[in-house]
């Protein structure tokens, strides 16, 4: 039951082995009237990145109190550590009894938390070895950024109104929802060019610089006996033009697949674009 909605003495609980995560300075879960959790608030002093402490925050969570959280729920607030200078303010704040001496940035970086320990002090059993080891590999961080950077397909809406047709995509970035709307002639029951262009429109919501979007074409073709609905995109950014090339196999809807392959198109270059609204923020 704790995956589904924990009670609030486990939320408690929650809250505290956050504030046990190093660097992390303030959290709050949220929750709904169900006690289902909608919202992790986190505010962090780090030179890191906000995705490894909402990283952190999910492992922790799961591997201590077996709660699990989807990781576009955290929201996490980095705000940048103090610099420490020979004369200032950062020399008169050493204490003369030495401590421990501090991870290095480098050291963080590769060993953020020691999950083991601090499930040691929350009192919980430290039988996550491999879920931590995960999470510290290369391989797994490239992984959950590549997650966390692709679009995702949500619904789909046609409207038919005589002689035209329109088309309504909702996509999803990072826990935010755009819309995107086509229109086009109705042809034989077939909307995949509007749905396609209400994709395209989709995604020129979430880009956030001058990068211009048109649809050169749709088709249905056969691709090893299975139909295929493929897509045609040009990019205009800058001074830069490129075309790309997406494609879905065609199943019952062929709208659906249409935008299915406008997503396909165009996921790797949105890698390289600034995106609006971002979850997370840095504060200087």
């Amino acid at each position: 039951m704790h995956d589904d909605a924990p009670n609030r003495d486990l939320i408690v609980r929650a809250e505290d082995l956050i504030l046990r995560l190093r660097e992390v300075r303030s959290a709050r879960i949220y929750t709904d009237e169900e006690g289902r959790i909608t919202e992790i608030h986190v505010v962090a002093e780090t030179e890191r990145a906000p995705k490894l402490i909402a990283r952190d925050v999910e492992t922790c969570l799961k591997a201590a109190l077996g709660i699990s959280v989807d990781y576009r729920k955290i929201g996490v607030v980095v705000m940048e550590p103090r610099k420490e200078t020979s004369g200032g303010e950062g020399a008169a704040r050493d204490p003369a009894p030495p401590e421990p001496a501090p991870a290095s940035a480098d050291q963080t970086a590769e060993e953020p938390v020691d999950l083991r320990e601090l499930l040691a002090e929350a009192g919980e059993a430290p039988s996550l070895e491999p879920a931590r080891a995960g999470s510290a590999e290369e391989g797994s961080a490239l992984e959950f950024l590549e997650e966390d950077a692709r679009v995702r397909f949500r619904s789909i809406g046609v409207t038919i109104e005589g002689e035209r047709v329109e088309v309504e995509v909702k996509l999803e970035k990072s826990g935010l929802v755009v819309t995107g709307v086509g229109s086009d002639v109705r042809r034989g029951g077939s909307h995949a060019a509007a749905a396609a262009a209400a994709a395209l429109a989709a995604v020129g919501e979430l880009v956030d610089e001058s990068v211009h979007l048109c649809l050169d074409g749709v088709a249905e073709t056969a691709v090893a006996g299975r139909p295929t609905v493929c897509v045609v995109v040009s990019v205009v950014r800058g001074r830069e033009a490129a075309r790309f090339a997406g494609c879905a196999l065609a199943g019952d809807d062929r709208s659906e697949s249409a935008a299915l392959a406008v997503l396909d198109a165009l996921n790797r270059p949105l890698g390289r674009w600034k995106l609006r609204r971002e979850i997370h923020y840095r504060i200087t």
